[in-house]
């Protein structure tokens, strides 16, 4: 099934955007459903070409993509954001288009991807998106973020390592996991003060859904040694 943006409106797929949005406390205008459509038709048309998700039914991308990101939503309160390893604009582009106020900065190693993430930018006229092509430990900390976010990362201390020059003192890191077991939890250094694991419910999407929550130590904030 291929998607027409003139046409998502009407059908069953934007009403299942809707209420899935609606569930989750996220009330989209239509102008920001138009969007999320034409979104998910450039990730379909570009996504034959760069293989940018496993994730092909227009509903499975609903719900595994467009929803699951907007789970982040009800935790993200300031105001500038960094997507790390975002590949397709994962959480990052729909969480822009919901909350234009506030900044994101989506970075991924792959130029192909982050190509593809300037197209929906420019496409959308997204002017709270900026776009690196970059892996994030090459970053300077010279724009550090409000928030840290990823669904990318295999290994929650790695994403700590790797992203804790970049967060503000009282900033929060947002890594969102499927199952995940108590070995990582206590893998994650002392340096880091683990806020909460919040278990969410996605609609429609039967598998469990974990977002855990962590800042950095006060006394070990700006510290180089990441396990001090």
């Amino acid at each position: 099934m291929q998607l027409r943006p003139d046409s998502l409106l009407s059908d069953d797929l934007s009403l299942l955007l809707i209420k899935g949005c609606k569930d989750l406390g996220i009330n989209l205008s239509e102008h920001q459903v138009q969007n999320i459509a034409k979104f998910l038709v450039d990730l379909q048309k570009w996504n034959k070409a760069f293989n940018l998700t496993a994730v092909r039914n227009p509903r499975d991308m609903i719900i595994n993509h467009i929803l699951d990101s907007f789970s982040l939503n009800k935790y993200i309160s300031g105001n500038t954001i960094l997507d790390v390893g975002s590949g397709a604009g994962l959480p990052g582009l729909p969480l822009a288009i919901a909350n234009p106020n506030k900044k994101f900065t989506l970075i991924d190693s792959s130029g192909k991807k982050t190509r593809f993430i300037h197209h929906v930018k420019t496409n959308l006229l997204l002017e709270n998106v900026t776009v690196i092509n970059s892996r994030v430990e090459n970053l300077n900390n010279k724009v550090v973020f409000d928030h840290i976010i990823s669904r990318a990362f295999s290994s929650v201390a790695r994403f700590l390592e790797l992203t804790q020059h970049l967060l503000k003192q009282q900033g929060s890191l947002l890594a969102m996991k499927g199952n995940i077991s108590k070995n990582e939890i206590s893998e994650i250094p002392k340096s880091w003060k683990f806020i909460k694991q919040h278990d969410v419910h996605i609609p429609m999407l039967f598998k469990k859904r974990t977002i855990l929550e962590l800042k950095i130590m006060e006394e070990k904030f700006g510290s180089n040694n990441f396990n001090s």
